[in-house]
């Protein structure tokens, strides 16, 4: 396993606690103390993160509007270069009834560190034991990142101070369903 995974795999035990923390009663500077101090104590220091966050629509319309069904909705950031990381390693966002996103690292909306990403969106049936899993409902148009990367839209260098209003209309109407490829994103925890 790679130094930037096992640091992933810290910072997501990290998240953990904290998230414990923060719903035991926990006040805001007390969790991000916390943070600040399991960080420590794990020999890691906080990374810059920068706001990423917008609206998706589909065909024009809000997820949960034009008759689809809101489910669960994930955005998934995969590093250029590395899209066969572990799913469980990448950022995610989960869009709300109205297609709003936000990106955590540390809080809620504070966003994920700059670099190039490509983003692969998926829409499953939401079961609390088993993640999102079964049929993409967006045809499996947007969930391969090898794919993706050949759409400017869906690539995204991510620069300090961030972006809080991207906008991506998934066009699915009269479209046949894509392809799976090797890296598709066929199951969400």
């Amino acid at each position: 396993m790679s130094g930037r995974s096992n640091s992933v795999l810290r910072v997501t035990g990290i998240l953990a606690a904290v998230m414990f923390l923060a719903v035991a009663g926990c006040q805001r500077p007390a969790a991000t103390q916390s943070v600040d101090q399991l960080l420590k104590e794990s020999g890691q220091s906080r990374s810059d993160v920068f706001p990423l966050a917008g609206k998706i629509t589909i065909d024009g319309e809000t997820p949960s509007g034009g008759g689809f069904k809101q489910q669960r909705m994930t955005l998934i950031l995969f590093e250029q270069g590395k899209l066969d990381a572990r799913l469980d390693h990448l950022p995610k966002a989960y869009c709300d009834a109205t297609g709003a996103f936000a990106f955590s690292t540390y809080g809620t909306g504070d966003g994920v560190p700059p670099g190039k990403y490509v983003l692969a969106i998926v829409e499953m049936k939401f079961e609390k034991r088993k993640g999102s899993s079964g049929k993409d409902l967006l045809k499996n148009l947007y969930n391969d990142p090898d794919q993706n990367l050949k759409d400017p839209d869906l690539v995204i260098d991510h620069q300090p101070p961030g972006k809080k209003d991207y906008y991506f209309n998934l066009k699915l109407a009269g479209r046949e369903p894509g392809t799976k490829g090797p890296h598709s994103v066929l199951k969400v925890n």
